[in-house]
This record gives structure tokens, sequence and C-alpha cells, in this order.
């Protein structure tokens, strides 16, 4: 009950695809791994890697790869990975992780959780890092709370290497298709 499968592999379960070029599949639990891989994974992410293996209905483990939810084989954003741990419709759990914007490496984390979720979930974005002529290289620390169905609270926090910091708040909400409203301050 175990597939062994070489050449051109695609895999296809509802909406996800999984090419290699060589693997083995476990028929009946409906697991296993390719080589050479990559994989289209609903709604909208992409991996690239060395091997991947899928390791229970929605869950994917990763072992050097790219992820990201941009087209691919170029995309705008990614991250280059050592490994991961990918469960749709939850959480990625990756380790030694660069984002990159295009092909160039912004930031290094050895550790990042990143949202796989189709709704809206709340947590850390990725940080902001620039140059202000007036209070010199910055970083921007931004944390996206969903606080309700139609309501969500972005918090801001600039730390600038000249000592200052900026604090910045965003309410949103929208109770119907037909209202909105915007509260900002800093």
């Amino acid at each position: 009950k175990t597939a062994t499968l070489e050449g051109n592999v695609i895999i296809d379960q509802g909406p996800s695809r999984m090419a290699g070029s060589r693997g083995t599949f476990q028929l009946e639990a409906k697991t296993g791994r390719l080589e050479d891989a990559s994989a289209d994974l609903a709604p909208t992410y992409h991996i690239i890697a060395e091997w991947i293996e899928k390791i229970g209905e929605s869950t994917y483990r990763v072992h050097h790869g790219v992820f990201t939810a941009c087209d691919v084989p170029d995309p705008a954003w990614s991250f280059y990975l050592s490994e991961a741990t990918v469960t749709l419709d939850d959480y990625a759990h990756m380790k030694n992780v660069s984002f990159r914007i295009g092909s160039v490496p912004l930031l290094y984390s050895p550790y990042l959780v990143w949202p796989t979720k189709e709704d809206r979930a709340s947590g850390f974005l990725v940080p902001g890092v620039g140059y202000n002529g007036r209070r010199g290289a910055y970083l921007g620390l931004t944390y996206y709370w969903v606080t309700g169905r139609s309501t969500d609270l972005t918090s801001n926090l600039d730390l600038y290497s000249s000592g200052s910091y900026g604090l910045g708040e965003e309410f949103r909400w929208a109770p119907s298709l037909e209202s909105a409203g915007l509260f900002q301050g800093y």
C-alpha cells in the first residue's frame, strides 16, 4: 500500500498539488514525501524545496526551501528556510528564515511563525526598517489584533537610533457593507 514514484511525479489532492522528481506515497494514509519538490497549496501558498513531506491531512514538512504566497518562480516576497512545518488554515512554523524581497534578503530570524489562515489572524507583522533624516535609522514593530468579526486594531512602535520613538494606533470597523470607519493616531 506504498507507491514508489520516479520521474515527473504529480500528486493532486483536491485543490492542492505536489510535484517532484521522485517519492513515496502511502495510499491509505494519503501521506508521503517528494524530493526536488514543489507544492501549490490552497488557498494561495507555494513551496519549492529539497523535499516536501505530507504528514497529515493539511500538514506538510519542508526541508531547505522557499515559502511564499506570490506567483512563482519569481515571487515578489518569500521566506527562504532550512525547515518548516506548515499546517493549512493554521500556522507555518519555520526555522532559520530569511525574508526576501525579490532575490534580496532583508531580515533573518532563527524562528518564525506565519499565519496560513484564510480568515484574518492576530499577530506581529513584518518589521519595518529604514532611515529618517531627522531621527536616524529606525525599526518599526507592528501588531495586528482582530478584535471582533468586523473590527481590528493595529498598534505601531517605531524605535529610532537617535533615542526617540513613536507610538501609533489604527482602529477600523465595518459593521455592514454600507458603513465603515477608521480612527488613526500617532
